[in-house]
């Protein structure tokens, strides 16, 4: 048992490669509907937080100061910067 270790996760001589995956039909139909799923929940999140994004871009607009809507809306301020289009 040359280069057996007690203290890992297996009982391998040296590290194996993990097999590729291939779907099997059934697999591939649960995969596709998870992704189908999310494109849904995405686009529904979309048009939820598109009246909130104007409202926070007309308060931007009029010089409220970012932490004063982070503050208002429970939100850490880099949530706020998002919302306005900004990447973090």
């Amino acid at each position: 048992m040359r280069g057996y270790v007690l203290d890992k996760s297996n009982s391998y001589d040296v590290a194996m490669p993990r097999p590729k995956f291939s779907p099997t039909d059934d697999q591939r139909r649960a995969i596709e509907a998870i992704r189908k799923a999310a494109r849904a929940r995405e686009q529904k999140l979309a048009r939820i937080n598109e009246p909130l994004d104007k409202a926070i871009a007309a308060a931007a607009g009029m010089d409220v100061p970012i932490t004063v809507i982070a503050e208002t809306l429970g939100w850490q301020r880099d949530t706020v910067y998002r919302h306005l289009g900004h990447e973090m």
